[in-house]
């Protein structure tokens, strides 16, 4: 079949890897070599096409423990139950906005403003 063939092909290549001298590793490998291998690991269903990459990957970057990367927290904005928002029963502060009453949390706005300041 062909898919049978193309894995046959595909390995053969893989195979082949080994035998690229560290020297002549090129921009190109990088490029586009590392990102066709990528796909390639995506895409298999072949043990034995994942053992090679495999393999390829783990000469490519030697013996050494994988560096850690370091974590980012992002901080999600705090949600809001809308049963607090605008409330007169829950509210401490009220603003008068063009005849219009506003109630609001002064702990909310303390948070607000802190935020926006940073």
């Amino acid at each position: 079949s062909f898919s049978q063939s193309r894995y046959s092909v595909v390995q053969s290549l893989l195979r082949d890897f080994s035998s690229i001298k560290e020297e002549e590793y090129n921009e190109e490998l990088v490029t586009e070599g590392l990102q066709l291998m990528f796909d390639i690991l995506k895409t298999s269903k072949n043990d034995a096409v994942t053992q090679q990459l495999a393999a390829i990957f783990m000469h490519c970057y030697g013996s050494s423990p994988v560096p850690s990367i370091p974590e980012i927290r992002k901080t999600l904005p705090a949600r809001l139950d809308p049963h607090f928002l605008n409330n007169k029963e829950m509210s401490d502060v009220t603003f008068l906005v063009e005849g219009k009453l506003f109630y609001a949390h002064k702990v909310l706005l303390v948070l607000l403003v802190t935020a926006s300041n940073r």
